[in-house]
Parts: C-alpha cells; structure tokens; sequence
C-alpha cells in the first residue's frame, strides 16, 4: 500500500494539474464519518468561482462529492447508511439516489448542478486509494460558465486524472 504522505502530494499534484486543465476550483473530499468533508482545495484563479471550503461538510447524499463517496457501496450498504440517524433523505427518494450511484459506477464520475451549493455545478470522481469510498476529488465551477460541453470536457479530464493517479500508486506500490 503506497505510504500516506505519497497519496497526499500525489492528489496536491493531480489537484494542481486540473486546475491548470479546467481553469476552475478543484478540492479533494474525504468520508469523515458519515459526511463529506474538504480536506485540500485549489480556489480557481478567475474572480468569479466557486469554493467549497477547507473544513466544510457536506452531506453523503447530495453533491457531486458525497455521491462520488458512495459509488463503491453496493444497494444494501447504502440502504443501511440512509438508515443512519442524521443523514438526510436524498433528491428524489433512495430509488432515485440508486439509479443516479448506478449511473455514476457506469461513467466513473458524479454531477450534480446546485446540490450543495447554489448556482455550483460539482463534478467529482473516487480517488484510486486502496480502500474505495474514502476520498473523491472534484471540479466545482458556476453553472453560468460551465455549459454542457464545458462540463463533458471536465468529466473527461478529472477521469482521466484518477486512471493516472491509479497508475503512479501503483507503481509507488511496487517500487516504494
């Protein structure tokens, strides 16, 4: 298993090179219980943007983030953590919530438009650590400057971030 510190300035360099590759915020979340929390975060550098906030928590259930977190849990592991106390209802009922996880296992990536944050379309994919559901990166953007094409393309490159982040684990596995 790759050393902590390694995953750490891994996922600061893959932060940093999505930055550059979208133009807009980008932040790892971690599962902090039953939240979502933003442990590291790369504000965009044009004036208008959108943060998510060092600290913040953020619900498993809603935001692109907290899905991200759940795309490995099976139906009956995420039946059992919506039966948790304090973990709010999701968008459209758990059915809904299952199909919209299914949907994202498929594609590799959540997104959501104004889940957690208001006029914030959130793209977030699970970071390759070998425990899965632990932690997600993701590109937040206003939804004024983030239009369909814009937001395929960020989809896009933060998947393939994640597979080039799999692979230098790895080899930081076998060679570290």
């Amino acid at each position: 298993m790759p050393h902590r510190d390694a995953l750490v300035a891994q996922t600061q360099t893959s932060l940093i090179r999505l930055r550059a590759l979208t133009g807009e915020t980008v932040a790892i979340h971690w599962r902090l219980g039953n939240k979502c929390t933003c442990t590291q975060e790369l504000p965009s550098p044009q004036p208008h943007r959108v943060e998510a906030g060092i600290g913040a928590d953020f619900p498993l259930t809603r935001g692109a983030a907290g899905k991200a977190l759940l795309l490995s849990l099976d139906e009956q592991d995420v039946r059992a953590l919506l039966a948790e106390p304090g973990i709010p209802e999701p968008i459209g009922g758990v059915n809904a919530l299952l199909a919209d996880l299914k949907a994202g296992r498929e594609r590799g990536y959540k997104l959501t438009v104004g889940e957690t944050l208001e006029g914030a379309v959130s793209i977030a994919a699970p970071i390759p650590w070998p425990q899965p559901g632990l932690a997600a990166c993701s590109v937040l953007a206003p939804e004024s400057r983030f239009d369909l094409p814009t937001r395929e393309a960020a989809a896009r490159t933060l998947v393939e971030e994640m597979h080039r982040l799999r692979s230098v684990l790895r080899r930081q596995n076998a060679f570290g």
